[in-house]
């Protein structure tokens, strides 16, 4: 009876120690801030470009006006999708305590009011343009959050940028109310 007792407790501690493991070595994984990753990333413009125009689609059947492209804000949203790839992070706010109006600021823009949605993908196929933008602004429209950026009849301007390496996906929208500059 005692050796069966150790036995299940020894059992018991192992298991614990196994199914620990993984969480360790992904925070060691986290302080490091940088994944290598398996191949180049991409920024595939006609996704970038489909995205942007569902996302109008979706205004117009809401009755509101379509969204104005900026290149600065697409620079910005770009690259915060690469800055979530290349450092694994999934978020609002990179790691360095960095925020959708910080990277406003960093291209010079004065906005009124800022909004952005985050998109993490994995096993997409990127080269199917269509399928990969609808399911982008699909699932930001059943998001409450995301469908409230996207409809909002305040926002003027939109950036998309889009981030690929290999068959894993980030995506940023960055609205503005205004397109200014300091």
């Amino acid at each position: 009876m005692r050796r069966s007792l150790i036995y299940a407790f020894s059992g018991f501690l192992l298991f614990g120690l196994l199914v620990s493991l993984p969480a360790l070595g992904q925070s060691q994984k986290k302080d490091k801030g940088v994944k290598p990753l398996p191949v180049k990333l991409q920024h595939p413009r006609a996704l970038e470009k489909e995205v942007f125009r569902l996302t109008n689609e979706a205004r117009r059947k809401n009755h509101l006006s379509s969204l104005v492209g900026d290149d600065a804000l697409v620079a910005a949203a770009r690259r915060h999708s690469d800055d979530m790839m290349k450092r694994d992070f999934f978020d609002h706010v990179n790691p360095d305590g960095k925020t959708p109006k910080d990277r406003f600021a960093e291209k010079s823009m004065v906005p009124a009011r800022v909004g952005e949605n985050i998109m993490k993908g994995s096993r997409h196929d990127p080269s199917d343009i269509k399928t990969m933008a609808r399911v982008i602004v699909d699932g930001f429209m059943t998001s409450p959050g995301h469908r409230a950026n996207i409809l909002n009849p305040e926002y003027t301007h939109l950036g998309v940028g889009v981030t690929v390496a290999g068959s894993q996906i980030r995506a940023t929208q960055l609205f503005s109310t205004v397109k200014s500059r300091k």
